[in-house]
């Protein structure tokens, strides 16, 4: 499956594994740091 922005392909070169945050286990701080480091909470 190709990944696709506004119907272009991304290259796969962006492309990565995404990391799930525990928010059972994460505080503000925690949350913080990894938005800053991934780019988003997932």
């Amino acid at each position: 499956m190709d990944a696709l922005i506004d119907g272009m392909k991304v290259p796969t070169s962006l492309l990565d594994n995404l990391f799930e945050t525990d928010l059972n286990k994460s505080n503000n701080l925690d949350l913080e740091f990894a938005l800053e480091k991934d780019g988003y909470i997932f």
